[in-house]
């Protein structure tokens, strides 16, 4: 809901601008049979920054609200104080098919687990992520920044900490880096 309610939001922006910060507050729960009317509102135009505000609505309730801010591209002061954990080069790494190869002959492994392996075909699986346990239906607040432009195509680096939590509302940083 927060990329489409973003998406929206960009197309009523001048092209150079920017996303550069999100609020989005997921207010109910909504009904994934019915589909849902985006609202956007131009709340401010500058030379440098653009203000977006999108409501994400299903039977003339607001499910979800979101609040985008996106700046013109400007050079300024460039520093970066977060240091990212020391990690090997992705492309060091080997690939899912290349682990499974050196299995075949991993003599630490037991022979039935080799035989296994060499049986069965190799087929990439998808990774989802999910919450363990229910969430609240109580609304929820989420806040992004984006400081510099990522592609999507490149290896990305994600670093998470939550110096803080209590009762069921808590504070996630998440960095990430090309």
């Amino acid at each position: 809901m927060s990329a489409q309610a973003l998406a929206a939001a960009s197309k009523t922006v001048d092209c150079f601008k920017l996303v550069h910060t999100l609020h989005a507050t997921f207010i109910i729960s909504g009904d994934d049979t019915v589909p849902i009317l985006y609202q956007v509102e131009r709340v401010r135009d500058g030379n440098s920054f653009a203000t977006r505000r999108v409501e994400a609505k299903q039977k003339g309730s607001v499910i979800f609200s979101l609040i985008a801010s996106f700046q013109k591209e400007e050079i300024g002061f460039d520093h970066q104080v977060v240091s990212m954990p020391p990690v090997p080069s992705p492309d060091s790494l080997a690939s899912m098919e290349e682990l499974r190869e050196r299995s075949l002959t991993d003599s630490r492994l037991p022979p039935h687990y080799r035989n296994r392996v060499a049986r069965e075909m190799f087929v990439p699986w998808p990774i989802e992520i999910r919450a363990r346990g229910n969430l609240s239906d109580d609304a929820t607040l989420y806040r992004m920044w984006f400081h510099r432009p990522v592609k999507a195509d490149e290896w990305l680096l994600y670093a998470i900490e939550s110096p803080t939590a209590f009762g069921v509302m808590g504070y996630v940083f998440l960095a990430c880096t090309t």
